[in-house]
């Protein structure tokens, strides 16, 4: 996904995670569980250039935390989004299990939608279930055989959502992994419970007209037929396309361009919105991606900026219980790791680079920086980049470093799935090695999961990563 804006907003008391690129008429595009908004990146650059695109992480999905939305029903959660982006009416559209939730939305809030659209693709009725997919248990185990598993239903998916597209790659099938990975048990049980059977029948009437997209010889799901009887006073068309991704895209486009002609759209709200982020864990735009960035904002001491090992921020927690001055602080997952970007290049000078330019607009210029040892080499180059800065020990109980070994370790996906696995291996050697310097009782299985994550969000940088943060940790 091309320059854009994206956020954390707070909706109905939880953190969302909402991307936004174009101007235009306001488009809301729904993923389809069990993946995230990033699954919508191709349509979102199809529409970019005509409208306003905006794509949530729905709850317990990507970045957006789990809500109370019960059986698949995220009506009041999108409700709740829209007035919380003071979004008055949109172009609703629903991809997969996503466009049941459009039409639940549409046919109980028809003044905030001025045009439904609607891309089944699948619509499991009953026997169509995919078990594997759908009820499939990945809670992570000792013996990682969890992500064996995991590979197996992003394939699955890829071939259910995706129509089998022929281009799919190995990174394409790894974004489905780590995206079922983040979702885990919770997601899918959400997922879950929109499928027929285990949520009420949805409503057939809507003032809403409605553009529903199917592939030559597919059906339409048995509860929605009645949108078709006459005298249902519903404006609904069904169009025939291609089942391949580019054709439905295309498809979109077409339905979106004869709804502007026709005057459909002239209610619309026009974007981009302002996105409200939540301070306390936001992103920060630097060069060309984004810094995710936890913060403390309070406190009248001198700032600190915190910069953890391999991993993300979250690896800093147990630093706030350490003995400090009471100042604010900020707590940046370094590029390249956790959930900030990819795209920085993977030099200490390039990623001290991209923080110091996220720290300057935090305000952060003349912070104490402390920092694991494994960090050291971007701790120093950020030195240069803020003048006013000054580095500080390390706090006692901090991750510790690395060993050399670790730095052969291919991390970049493969088509069969057995980066995962050596990422599970990888996670597993570092809790023994950390084991036997003492820092651990024992391993839990969802911090070598955490651990594993972490590694992969590297990927194919991993080796050089470990490179210099080896050489760091020893000087």
């Amino acid at each position: 996904m091309k320059r854009g804006s994206k956020a954390l907003v707070e909706v109905a008391a939880q953190p969302t995670l909402i991307r936004q690129r174009g101007r235009g008429v306001v488009v809301v595009a729904l993923h389809p569980p069990p993946l995230s908004s990033r699954s919508l990146a191709t349509l979102v650059d199809a529409l970019a250039g005509n409208f306003c695109v905006l794509t949530p992480d729905l709850p317990g999905y990507g970045m957006s935390t789990a809500s109370a939305c019960q059986d698949g029903d995220y009506s009041d959660w999108l409700l709740s989004l829209m007035d919380r982006m003071a979004l008055s009416r949109c172009v609703l559209y629903g991809r997969a299990d996503s466009a049941r939730f459009a039409l639940a939305f549409a046919c109980r809030h028809p003044e905030r939608v001025a045009l439904l659209l609607l891309d089944p693709v699948t619509h499991h009725d009953g026997q169509e279930l995919v078990p594997d997919v759908d009820t499939a248990e990945l809670s992570p185990v000792l013996d990682g055989r969890h992500l064996e598993r995991l590979w197996q239903h992003s394939l699955l998916l890829q071939q259910s959502l995706m129509a089998a597209d022929a281009s799919a790659t190995a990174n394409d099938l790894h974004d489905i992994a780590m995206d079922l990975w983040r979702a885990d048990a919770n997601g899918l049980r959400i997922g879950s419970a929109a499928r027929p059977g285990r949520q009420a029948e949805l409503p057939t009437r809507s003032a809403t007209p409605i553009r529903i997209i199917v592939g030559p010889g597919e059906s339409l799901p048995h509860a929605w037929n009645a949108l078709l009887v006459p005298g249902s006073r519903t404006d609904v068309s069904v169009h025939v396309a291609d089942p391949a991704p580019n054709a439905r895209i295309r498809a979109v486009q077409h339905l979106l361009r004869s709804a502007a002609v026709d005057g459909l759209l002239a209610s619309a709200s026009i974007g981009p919105l302002r996105l409200p982020q939540v301070r306390e864990r936001r992103f920060q735009r630097a060069r060309d991606g984004w810094v995710h960035l936890r913060e403390h904002a309070t406190g009248a001491g001198r700032p600190r900026l915190r910069l953890h090992a391999l991993g993300s921020s979250t690896q800093i927690d147990p630093w706030h219980a350490q003995p400090s001055d009471g100042g604010p602080w900020l707590a940046p997952d370094l590029p390249l790791h956790g959930d900030s970007s990819t795209s920085f290049g993977c030099t200490p000078p390039s990623l001290a680079g991209a923080i110091a330019e996220a720290a300057r607009e935090a305000g952060y210029l003349d912070a104490l920086i402390d920092f694991d040892p494994s960090a050291r080499a971007i701790a120093d180059c950020l030195l240069d980049e803020l003048p006013g800065a000054e580095l500080i020990a390390h706090p006692p109980g901090a991750p510790i470093g690395t060993v050399a070994a670790w730095q052969a370790v291919d991390l970049a996906p493969a088509r069969d799935g057995r980066h995962l696995q050596r990422a599970w291996q990888l996670a597993r050697a570092q809790w023994t090695e950390q084991q036997k310097r003492g820092a651990h009782a024992g391993a839990r299985v969802e911090q070598l999961q955490a651990t594993a994550y972490a590694a992969l969000r590297c990927g194919a940088w991993y080796p050089t990563i470990m490179g210099w943060a080896n050489l760091q940790a020893r000087l």
